[in-house]
């Protein structure tokens, strides 16, 4: 009798802690993309940012960002709202970076403009290539720039 009742407590606890697996989550508790459950958080910063100053339609940018690994998928919020290409959302591994592909036409960027912002995977590829893998399954290929710094006109 006392095997039976351990054995039913055990059971009682395990749904307790585990809960029923018939059960679906609910949205609240919304499971992650496997490759955003696998990114590492973004390297800190390298330094700080220069300040863009007071006029808008002539801001200085410096990359800001912490070397990455070779191979590694980070997280990584994209500013989308003004474009895959913008002057200023691609700061990476200490550097800005260049779309190389796909093109801003293509309809699942366009789709990425329409948010705002992107929640996505970027992985630094090669010394010079980095790849981002977007929210909607958009795989956008990146070139390293040169630019160590850019001036360009703030979106709004």
């Amino acid at each position: 009798m006392r095997l039976l009742l351990a054995a039913l407590l055990v059971i009682v606890q395990a749904a307790c802690v585990y809960g029923d697996p018939a059960t679906p989550p609910r949205n609240d508790e919304a499971t992650p993309s496997p490759a955003l459950r696998s990114a590492q958080p973004l390297p800190s910063p390298a330094r700080s940012p220069v300040d863009p100053g007071s006029d808008p339609t002539d801001s200085l940018a410096v990359p800001i960002s912490g070397r990455a690994e070779l191979g590694v998928l980070y997280s990584y919020a994209l500013y989308t709202h003004c474009g895959i290409d913008y002057w200023a959302s691609w700061d990476f591994d200490g550097s800005f970076w260049d779309v190389k592909v796909p093109s801003t036409t293509d309809p699942l960027a366009r789709e990425l403009a329409n948010r705002g912002e992107d929640e996505g995977t970027i992985e630094l590829v090669s010394a010079d290539s980095a790849r981002y893998t977007a929210s909607n399954g958009l795989v956008i290929e990146l070139t390293r720039s040169a630019d160590r710094e850019r001036r360009g006109v703030m979106c709004a």
